[in-house]
């Protein structure tokens, strides 16, 4: 009797645990709730703050004359339609202190096809307080983008025509790779190091604008004297190539990323003295 006492026990604890295995094991409803909430989050509104910080501006593939170190905060908006919108600002350090330069807003839509085709569209203004930006003269600027997401390389290519007191059509080809980990320390962080290669043409008549409102300041190649705004070719042409790269760590909404970025700038190479020294880049970010 004892020994079928203690069989019978026996096979009640193995059904116990064979439903408590079952139990824990998600069903095909629970699986695909899972998926939808996944989808659902990736297509949420997402409401954004940051500062970014840098040791020098890069615009529209050149560097400012004199080192301009920065800080640019910024808010940002993204509806689940596709629309976005945001608010920032440039505080550029002069005289060992940050001071505003400029504000801007910009609105914006793009939409993906077949899961891995981006294109958009934006408008960007910007409000300048001086003429220490390259980009100063040219306060609006309407853009057309797209890029190809693969797990080899993105391509990517963007049109954008800027006006102001000077006008320019600019363009903007890219390749790029995300090395992306993760779950690294936790099950919700990643960490990524970008890289990416883009190669920037366009006119420079904003460049010439920007020499003739800064006199004295772009140098001459092996020239003690200055550079004149009559001097700087402004025709279609090649303007830069630069390679950039970096780190970045986002675990659930706080993402923390540093960059460093080596432009070449190819027009105007043989008559301005050029600086060729990399930008680096810090960023905060966090995700509402």
């Amino acid at each position: 009797m004892k020994k079928i006492k203690y069989l019978v026990l026996a096979c009640c604890f193995c059904c116990f645990l064979n439903l408590k295995v079952h139990a824990q094991e998600p069903t095909t409803e629970q699986t695909e709730e899972s998926e939808k909430s996944d989808s659902d989050a990736e297509k949420a509104n997402n409401f954004g703050v940051s500062v970014t910080g840098g040791s020098n501006m890069i615009q529209k593939g050149k560097k400012p004359a004199v080192t301009q170190y920065y800080l640019a905060p910024s808010l940002s908006y993204s509806h689940r339609s596709g629309f976005s919108a945001g608010l920032g600002a440039n505080l550029v350090k002069e005289s060992k202190k940050f001071s505003v330069d400029n504000i801007s807003a910009n609105l914006g839509y793009s939409k993906t096809f077949f899961e891995q085709l981006s294109l958009g569209a934006s408008y960007a203004y910007g409000h300048y307080f001086s003429s220490a930006q390259i980009a100063s003269t040219e306060s609006n600027t309407a853009s057309l983008s797209g890029s190809w997401s693969n797990s080899i390389l993105t391509p990517s290519l963007s049109v954008s025509y800027a006006f102001g007191q000077a006008s320019d059509f600019l363009y903007n080809a890219g390749l790029s790779h995300d090395f992306s980990f993760d779950g690294v320390f936790t099950d919700s962080d990643n960490f990524s190091i970008p890289v990416a290669l883009t190669a920037s043409a366009g006119t420079s008549n904003y460049y010439q604008e920007y020499v003739k409102r800064n006199p004295g300041k772009v140098k001459a190649k092996k020239k003690a004297a200055a550079i004149s705004a009559e001097d700087i070719n402004t025709s279609f042409a090649l303007t830069a190539l630069v390679l950039e790269s970096g780190l970045s760590y986002t675990i659930q909404k706080f993402t923390i990323s540093s960059g460093v970025s080596y432009i070449l700038m190819t027009n105007d190479s043989s008559t301005i003295e050029l600086d060729n020294s990399p930008v680096i880049t810090f960023t905060l970010a966090y995700a509402f």
